[in-house]
């Protein structure tokens, strides 16, 4: 049995996590010549049903990481949105911003597993810091972009020559040699707790119910924040009003033509400075096969 459709899901606020799921979901695709599919999760009308995956399949599936985690209000449908009966090939991602993906990739694994997917490699993909462009910024970049080929390449030919050795390629009939097993992945199995984000005197930085600010001279009321937001919390009548749950996932900030968007919460803005402090070095990309 061949993988005849490789689909790229991901949940991605600022666009790193898309660009690398479509490098390896297409890469992945062109390799196997499948059939190439994407499922874009960020917005909350597309996180309600659950999708089911063959013997067939190889799915890639990724997230940033929040706090040194999964995203704690995507987890849930992480949980519950993907479904697996025949151990279909998969491969979780994170991104992470340059300081470190702490739990994030093992938890991401752990709830794959969990949903039935058999894990054939792994990664966890250094980016620009979502509140922090000083931070990796301008990454992924190039040479990471290579890298992510290469560990797609890998993977494909390890499968590859599954399908010739096999004849299969399904977890529980042939692809065994493939599979990766929980202590293959850095992190702790389960996760441990959340990273506390800190000021830049040292003490936690509090910012939970911070929300965007929104410059009413520089917005023209384009929509794209509303649009883009995977809360669905900005009013699509006015994006100065925020009525909802906002994850700080910077969103609306990016997306914004006009530079109309904007954090002054202060300890938010401690955390940002005390960030650029501590993590201007280059961090490392890793990847697990």
């Amino acid at each position: 049995m061949k993988i005849k459709k490789v689909t790229a899901a991901f949940f991605s606020p600022t666009g790193n996590v898309q660009k690398v799921s479509e490098c390896i979901g297409r890469a992945a695709a062109e390799m196997l010549q499948a059939e190439y599919m994407e499922f874009d999760f960020l917005r909350p009308e597309n996180r309600y049903d659950i999708i089911r995956f063959g013997p067939d399949e190889l799915l890639v599936v990724g997230v940033p990481v929040y706090a040194g985690r999964v995203p704690n209000k995507i987890l849930p449908f992480i949980q519950s949105g993907f479904r697996s009966a025949a151990g279909t090939f998969c491969i979780p991602f994170v991104c992470f911003g340059n300081r470190s993906f702490d739990d994030g990739l093992s938890e991401l694994t752990m709830e794959m597993r969990n949903s039935g997917f058999a894990v054939v490699g792994a990664a966890a993909v250094a980016s620009e810091h979502s509140f922090c462009e000083s931070l990796a910024s301008g990454r992924p970049d190039e040479q990471d972009m290579r890298a992510v080929r290469g560990f797609t390449e890998r993977i494909c030919e390890k499968i590859l020559s599954a399908e010739t050795t096999a004849g299969c390629t399904a977890a529980d009939n042939g692809g065994s040699e493939l599979i990766l097993d929980e202590n293959d992945i850095p992190g702790n199995t389960p996760p441990g707790p959340y990273y506390t984000p800190r000021r830049t005197d040292g003490e936690p930085a509090v910012f939970l119910k911070a929300k965007p600010k929104t410059d009413k001279e520089k917005c023209h009321k384009c929509m794209e924040c509303a649009d883009r937001c995977p809360m669905g919390s900005i009013s699509s009548d006015d994006p100065a009003q925020i009525s909802g749950i906002c994850i700080k996932c910077q969103a609306c900030i990016k997306c914004c033509p006009n530079q109309a968007k904007f954090f002054d919460d202060p300890n938010f803005l401690s955390h940002r400075e005390a960030l650029a402090l501590s993590f201007g070095r280059r961090a490392e990309s890793v990847f697990v096969l």
